[in-house]
């Protein structure tokens, strides 16, 4: 019975080690991705490049410059610094003409699904499911939003605002106010590109506190031109509960996407 007792109190031993290890061993470990991997990440196989996009974008591989980091303070702290360039990867949906997805892998340990649906110049934010890895240890969050989260109103006018909610189930709340900026024109690639600024303002409510300031330069379609963030919030994670931060700013660098 000694015997067994001490082989189990090694095991556990063993265990904490291995454990602490791949976690804590881990730390700040950020994986850059480029175009090509990014479509493989999120499982692009070009299935959708053939489609009429309409009103929505055209499908494939888009790229972007800037640079951001996010960080959480649990187990003392962990850090990703993102790359000069990230990708974000356009999928349309065959069946349902307004409906496409966005990827945005900003690296290997964060990459973010976002549903929208375009259609006469308004384009609706469905919902978004966020994978984010900290010390190898993935926390996903989805969330689902109405059919007035107008992320695009291209007849808005500057000044006029309005409100939308998402929620994570009964687990947390977003609640989005938006104030149309006005349209700038801004180069991509050479080209002149009429874009709508919109003000983004969001407050979280539930396991996840806090808030979120983003601007979002959008073309006609609702293609991110350029867009900056900043969200402070606590939140309950698989790390336990935890202070996560995210500042970025990225420019879209041609409107010609790469094909899978």
């Amino acid at each position: 019975m000694k015997k067994l007792l001490i082989a189990l109190v090694l095991l556990l031993v063993i265990a904490a080690v291995a454990f602490g290890v791949r976690t804590l061993g881990a730390r700040d470990e950020t994986d850059a991705v480029d175009s090509k991997e990014a479509a493989e990440l999120v499982q692009d196989e070009g299935d959708s490049d053939d489609i009429e996009a309409g009103d929505r974008p055209e499908a494939g591989t888009y790229s972007y410059t800037g640079s951001g980091a996010e960080s959480v303070d649990a187990l003392g702290g962990s850090t990703h610094k993102f790359p000069k360039e990230i990708s974000v990867v356009v999928q349309l949906d065959p069946k349902d003409d307004c409906r496409w997805t966005a990827n945005v892998v900003y690296v290997k340990q964060h990459i973010e699904e976002r549903d929208y649906c375009t259609t006469d110049g308004v384009m609706v934010d469905q919902g978004f499911t966020r994978n984010i890895e900290f010390f190898n240890q993935l926390q996903e969050t989805t969330f689902t939003c109405g059919e007035d989260a107008e992320r695009l109103r291209t007849e808005s006018k500057e000044g006029d605002s309005w409100t939308w909610t998402c929620t994570n189930g009964t687990k947390a709340t977003s609640e989005y106010t938006a104030t149309a900026l006005g349209t700038e024109t801004l180069k991509v690639g050479g080209e002149d590109v009429e874009t709508w600024h919109t003000k983004v303002v969001s407050k979280q409510t539930g396991e996840t506190v806090g808030g979120d300031t983003s601007e979002f330069w959008l073309d006609e379609h609702g293609l991110i031109v350029k867009f900056t963030a900043n969200l402070d919030v606590k939140t309950q994670s698989v790390l336990g509960e935890t202070n996560f931060q995210e500042k970025l700013a990225y420019s879209l660098t041609s409107m010609v996407p790469e094909q899978a």
